[in-house]
């Protein structure tokens, strides 16, 4: 899944395209609150709940979200900022991982079949370089992980991305996550803004885009430019299937 900046990025940037037409009404406090939704799922400690993904399938590698499920029990309109912010996440995980994951790596078991199921997978095939990695190593700092660690400093000094401020309390928080825990992502993003600030102050060049191991960053700015044009139908008619 994206990691909790590239969510960031991705609603920060549709605030930004449309500051000045259909969001042109909402206050600054609409847009603080949608931008913690953006977040929210990824509070929970086990995402099965707060992804809305199908118990049966817990033992998948890759386990979908289901955005749809979320849209039957809330109301996902702009006036509910939080609940918009928390599909919006929704629907980029979906996407992310049916046009990029699925397409950088392949899961395989011992004999390299491919399989869908973690007790069995041995070997992960990283398509960009061709690198047959064990899968803990693949879902680690060292590849996976590691690019998201690494797109950081590269966002931060090239986006300008607005952190939200989180209130005492917050209304329609959906019963899958807890808001207080809310604290420890902001407490993670101030870190990371801060070491590419540090990062910077010696000279280090976060202008260009980095070399990723297992993504494309084209790839993922594509997504995301896509997801927030899909979104944004539902300011115009919330009723709209997307």
């Amino acid at each position: 899944m994206p990691g909790y900046l590239l969510h960031l990025l991705e609603g920060n940037l549709f605030l930004q395209k449309y500051d000045k037409t259909l969001l042109k009404d909402c206050s600054d406090e609409w847009k603080n609150q949608f931008l913690i939704g953006c977040l929210l799922p990824d509070t929970a400690k086990d995402k099965t709940f707060s992804h809305f993904r199908h118990r049966l399938k817990k033992k998948m590698i890759f386990t979908y979200p289901h955005p749809e499920d979320f849209a039957a029990k809330y109301p996902v309109s702009p006036e509910h900022p939080v609940l918009f912010g928390y599909y919006m996440h929704l629907n980029l995980d979906y996407h992310f991982l049916d046009t990029i994951l699925v397409n950088s790596v392949s899961l395989y078991d011992e004999n390299r079949k491919p399989t869908e199921n973690w007790t069995d997978m041995k070997w992960a095939h990283i398509h960009k370089t061709g690198k047959w990695v064990n899968p803990l190593e693949f879902f680690s700092d060292d590849y996976m992980y590691g690019d998201y660690t690494t797109l950081n400093a590269f966002l931060i000094s090239n986006y300008s991305i607005r952190i939200p401020q989180l209130p005492p309390s917050l209304e329609e928080v959906p019963d899958e996550v807890n808001y207080d825990d809310m604290h420890e992502v902001i407490e993670y993003l101030q870190h990371s803004i801060q070491s590419s600030f540090d990062q910077m102050k010696d000279g280090s060049d976060d202008t260009e885009p980095p070399e990723l191991k297992v993504f494309d960053w084209e790839q993922l700015l594509q997504l995301i430019e896509k997801e927030i044009s899909r979104i944004s139908l539902l300011l115009d008619n919330p009723q709209q299937k997307i």
